[in-house]
């Protein structure tokens, strides 16, 4: 979802991202937009395998700070 990205730096935009749901540390990650729809962003790097993304709320967050949350399929929307 496009709320789950900020901007970053040289053109690039940066998505929180941990390792598995529950209270977990974020981490930034730095991606490049593809391109885009009016529901969804496609992205090219940053990602690992196994990476859970923080969707919406990013802008509230800074590295390092823990969060709880939830798994929310997307990809049945």
């Amino acid at each position: 979802p496009k709320q789950a990205l900020t901007s970053g730096i040289r053109g690039l935009w940066t998505l929180f991202v941990v390792s598995e749901p529950g209270q977990q540390a974020v981490r930034s990650k730095s991606v490049e937009v593809l391109y885009s729809r009016e529901d969804a962003i496609f992205i090219r790097g940053g990602l690992s395998q196994g990476d859970w993304f923080v969707a919406s709320g990013g802008h509230k967050l800074v590295p390092g700070q823990l969060v709880s949350g939830q798994v929310d399929d997307l990809v049945n929307r």
